[in-house]
């Protein structure tokens, strides 16, 4: 009966440690992802969506003020629009894109975790794809920037989820039509 109570009490401590460690030790991060359109006569208008996706609650404080792409340097960077708040510094090669508000919203234009946020438009004079990007957040505790490094992905297309979708639906009604029978 003692080993069943110990072992017991054992399971729930380790459930319990797998569970805080999952959900509060895990450090910032960001997903950045975009629409393209060829507008020809060589230029591509990309409008990127910056996410906090770190976890509200336990990454409080880890806004995201800052995100960097690097890109081909044979490639033009011809125009940009930024959300209000926003300042960038580009070269060949690169788009250095940081809040010139510090703090989040009403006050600030950093991103909150959880939050994302539109209007980064950029006109580029070639398809650029994927950019990899590094993202900076704040540390609530006062320390240096966290780096999060990752690459930027494309929205999927309405088309793509309406293919997932029929083929999703199609399944099911062969599978209600075997369970019929």
């Amino acid at each position: 009966m003692k080993r069943i109570i110990a072992l017991s009490f054992g399971i729930v401590c380790l459930l319990i440690f797998v569970g805080f460690t999952d959900a509060c030790l895990v450090g910032p991060e960001a997903e950045i992802t975009y629409l393209e359109t060829n507008l020809g006569e060589e230029s591509w208008q990309f409008d990127y969506v910056f996410t906090n996706t770190s976890k509200p609650g336990c990454c409080e404080g880890f806004n995201l003020y800052e995100v960097d792409f690097s890109f081909d340097e044979a490639v033009i960077l011809k125009s940009y629009n930024l959300p209000a708040g926003w300042d960038m510094v580009a070269g060949a090669g690169f788009a250095n894109t940081f809040s010139i508000m510090i703090g989040i919203p009403p006050i600030g234009a950093d991103i909150s975790p959880g939050t994302s946020l539109s209007g980064f438009d950029f006109l580029f004079s070639a398809q650029v794809g994927n950019l990899p990007f590094q993202a900076f957040f704040t540390d609530p505790c006062g320390g240096d920037p966290i780096l999060f490094e990752g690459t930027s992905v494309p929205v999927p297309l309405p088309s793509t989820i309406l293919l997932l979708a029929s083929g999703a639906i199609g399944l099911g009604l062969i599978r209600r039509k075997k369970i019929n029978k």
